[in-house]
C-alpha cells in the first residue's frame, strides 16, 4: 500500500539514528528525532526478548513469571536495564523495518491490527498479556487506556479473541460517537504526521488510500466510499487534512451550521471479513456503555497525546454515526416534498458569481429530463428552483451544502447512481475555477 513511503522513512529514520555506525543503543534510539511510536515499539520489543532470555534461564526458570509481584519486579528491572541494550547493524535494522509495517498497519487500520497482533496465534489470552503486548503502541492511545480499565472493571482474568474484537468495535463506535464531524477527522491525523514524520500543517497532503483504509477500518463505508468519489471526481489521489475535514463536514453536517444528518448518511455498515481472517463483519451486539464521556476527560492526563486530540473536546454534535439497525427497506419518500424555503434564505441577495457557466447550459436534453423525472418526481418548478439557487452559490462548499439538504429533504440515497451523476455535473462548474485558485 506504501512502498515508496516506506523505504523513505526507512532511509530517513536510519539517517536519524545509526547512521554509518555498526551498533547503537537504545536510548540512543530513543533520543533521537523519529516518531514516538517507533521508539515505543522498539523498546517494547526489546523488553520482551530480554525478559524471554531472563526466564528461560536455568534458575529463573523455576521462578513462577506468571505472579503479579514477579512479573512486575522483573519487568520494572528489565526496563530500567534495557536502555542500554546494544543493537549490532544488521539487527537493528530489521527491527526498524518491523517496527515502521507495525505502525503503517495499526494507524491506518487500529482495530484489525491490535486483534491481530494481541492474538496472534492463540485464541484465549490472560488479561495481563493482553495490556501488556499493548504497550507497543502509543497512538490511539484510547484503546490501550479503555481496555485496561474495562478489564479492571469486570474482573476479567482471561479473554477470548472474539470478545477482544467485540470490545475493540465498541470502543470505536463510541469514540466516533461522541465527537463531532470535524473530530472524527482529526482522528486521523496521526497517519498524516507518521508518513510526513513531522507535526504536520493542514495544507498539506498524503496518499488517499491510506485515508480510506482507516474509515473501512471503523466501518465507515458510506464516509469512505464519499471521500473516494469526490477525489475521483477531482482527479485526487492525494488528501490534506483541510480537504479531509471538509469531506466529512460536508457529508454529515451540509456545512458548519447544518441540521442533524439524514439517517441515510448516518448509518453505520458492516464490514466484510478480512482476506487475512479479520473482522467478523458483524456489528457489536447492543450493551450497555463501556465508558461514559466523563471518564475520556479524567483519562486525558494518563493517555497525554498532544492536540489536536480526541479528549480535548467531547460534544453533542451529529458525527455520521448511528447505533440504530440497518433498515431492510429505505423509509417511504414523502408525497411530492417541496424544496425547502431556506434554499432562498442561504444566499439571499448574493450576486451571481463571476467565471462560472450557467447549469442550465452544463445540464440540457437527455439529463436534464431524467434529472426532474427520477430527482424532482417531474417537477420541473422545483428543479428550477434548485438550478437558480446552485448558479448563485460561489463555492462547491456553498453548492454541496445546498444539495445535501435537498437529499435529506427528499430522501434521497447520495450514492444512487442518478444522484451520484447529477452531484458530479453540478462539480463539474466549480472544477476550473478551484484549479484556477489552487
Amino acid at each position: 500500500m506504501l512502498e515508496h513511503e516506506t523505504d523513505t522513512i526507512l532511509a530517513t529514520l536510519l539517517v536519524r539514528t545509526i547512521g554509518d555506525r555498526e551498533a547503537i543503543l537504545l536510548r540512543e534510539i530513543t533520543a533521537a528525532d523519529i516518531p514516538r511510536g517507533i521508539k515505543t515499539y522498539m523498546q517494547a520489543e526489546t523488553v520482551r526478548w530480554l525478559e524471554t532470555e531472563l526466564f528461560a534461564s536455568p534458575k529463573f526458570s523455576r521462578v513462577d513469571r506468571h505472579a503479579s509481584d514477579v512479573r512486575r519486579h522483573g519487568r520494572a528491572f528489565i526496563a530500567s536495564m534495557s536502555a542500554l541494550y546494544r543493537f549490532p547493524r544488521d539487527e537493528y535494522i530489521s527491527l526498524l523495518e518491523n517496527a515502521i509495517h507495525f505502525l503503517e498497519n495499526y494507524l491506518c487500520r487500529p482495530q484489525w491490527t491490535i486483534e491481530h497482533f494481541v492474538f496472534e496465534s492463540a485464541g484465549i489470552m490472560s488479561a495481563q498479556d493482553v495490556v501488556a503486548k499493548l504497550g507497543c503502541t502509543v497512538d490511539y492511545a484510547y484503546f490501550r487506556t479503555l481496555i485496561q480499565k474495562i478489564l479492571q472493571r469486570r474482573g476479567t482474568r482471561d479473554i477470548t479473541a472474539e470478545e477482544f474484537r467485540t470490545m475493540l468495535i465498541r470502543i470505536d463506535d463510541q469514540i466516533v460517537k461522541q465527537h463531532n464531524a470535524r473530530e472524527l477527522a482529526l482522528l486521523a491525523k496521526p497517519i498524516f504526521d507518521f508518513l510526513l514524520l513531522r507535526d504536520t500543517p493542514p495544507d498539506v497532503s498524503i496518499p488517499l488510500k491510506p485515508i480510506l483504509v482507516f474509515f473501512e477500518d471503523k466501518k465507515m463505508n458510506i464516509l469512505r466510499d464519499y471521500i473516494e468519489s469526490i477525489c475521483r471526481i477531482r482527479q485526487r489521489t492525494e488528501i490534506t487534512l483541510d480537504e479531509l475535514t471538509t469531506l466529512v463536514e460536508d457529508l454529515y453536517l451540509g456545512g458548519a451550521d447544518a441540521p442533524t444528518p439524514p439517517p441515510a448518511v448516518a448509518q453505520t455498515e458492516a464490514q466484510p471479513a478480512d482476506a487475512a481472517g479479520g473482522g467478523s463483519g458483524e456489528e457489536a451486539p447492543e450493551s450497555e456503555a463501556l465508558f461514559s464521556a466523563d471518564e475520556l476527560q479524567e483519562d486525558e492526563p494518563e493517555i497525554g497525546i498532544q492536540p489536536p486530540s480526541i479528549f480535548d473536546f467531547v460534544t453533542e454534535e451529529p458525527d455520521g454515526r448511528d447505533d440504530r439497525p440497518l433498515q431492510d427497506e429505505p423509509p417511504p419518500r414523502p408525497e411530492r416534498p417541496r424544496i425547502p424555503e431556506s434554499y432562498e434564505r442561504l444566499f439571499a441577495g448574493s450576486e451571481p458569481p463571476a467565471g462560472l457557466t450557467d447549469l442550465r447550459e452544463l445540464i440540457q436534453g437527455h439529463f436534464r429530463s431524467r434529472f426532474v423525472r427520477r430527482l424532482f418526481d417531474r417537477d420541473e418548478e422545483r428543479y428550477e428552483e434548485l438550478i437558480s439557487s446552485l448558479n448563485d452559490s460561489a463555492t462547491w462548499r456553498d453548492a454541496s451544502r445546498l444539495l445535501n439538504t435537498l437529499y435529506m429533504s427528499n430522501g434521497l440515497d447520495p450514492f444512487d447512481p442518478d444522484v451520484v451523476e447529477f452531484t458530479d455535473a453540478i462539480h463539474r462548474r466549480y472544477l476550473g475555477a478551484e484549479e484556477g485558485g489552487s
